[in-house]
């Protein structure tokens, strides 16, 4: 029964796999721009205050 209904199931398993790829790898790239921002604004919040000290 490989026919419309096949290459149809192909398909749709393809996108399934595909959209939970992309889901994935935006999950995992909101965390790392989550802990990111907030790692950088630490590292910039000394940075200002290093330069300003300094300066």
């Amino acid at each position: 029964q490989v026919g419309p209904d096949g290459w149809a199931d192909a398909y749709d398993h393809g996108l399934i796999v595909s959209v939970a790829f992309v889901l994935a790898a935006l999950i995992v790239a909101m965390a790392d721009v989550g802990a990111g921002r907030r790692g950088r604004r630490r590292d910039e919040r000394q940075d200002t205050d290093a330069s300003r000290s300094t300066a």
